[in-house]
């Protein structure tokens, strides 16, 4: 049978995600700046992401999405994500918090900067791959049913 599709979350599920996220980071700030305020004649508001750990806002979404996979299933022993970004980064920090091991693949090509950027939330379980190739490649993995796709 097939769940009903619920489009937002409750208040007391906003409030869970609120506390495992500030249990990881402090809020970003947010900010008025009175040149914007200026140029756009109105009062503008900036939500500074570059302060999370990772420098971004996914920062919150892969951790959050992770500890609803590990509330679903106990069998879960790592993650895996194919980016070219910053998720990569909000997975790495989701293996961090919940102390499993992550694998991230990346493009043939990608920046260097990027590549290097999950190894800041690194851990003691943590697993970097890069794809080399120029077009994409199954990843098999011994127990593929223990690990979950991002």
């Amino acid at each position: 049978m097939l769940e009903t599709l619920t489009l937002l979350p409750t208040l007391e599920e906003i409030v869970e995600a609120q506390k495992l996220i500030y249990s990881l980071m402090q809020p970003t700030p947010q900010i008025s700046w009175p040149l914007l305020n200026q140029r756009f004649d109105a009062k503008v508001w900036v939500k500074h992401e570059n302060h999370t750990p990772i420098g971004a806002f996914k920062a919150r979404t892969a951790v959050v999405y992770a500890a609803e996979l590990f509330k679903k299933s106990s069998g879960i022993k790592g993650l895996i994500t194919a980016t070219r970004g910053n998720h990569g980064q909000s997975v790495a920090l989701a293996g961090q918090r919940f102390d499993v091991p992550v694998t991230i693949v990346v493009p043939h090509g990608n920046s260097k900067e990027k590549n290097a950027a999950p190894s800041l939330c690194s851990h003691r379980h943590g697993l970097w791959h890069f794809c080399r190739l120029r077009r994409p490649q199954r990843i098999e993995s011994q127990n593929k049913n223990s690990w979950r796709r991002f």
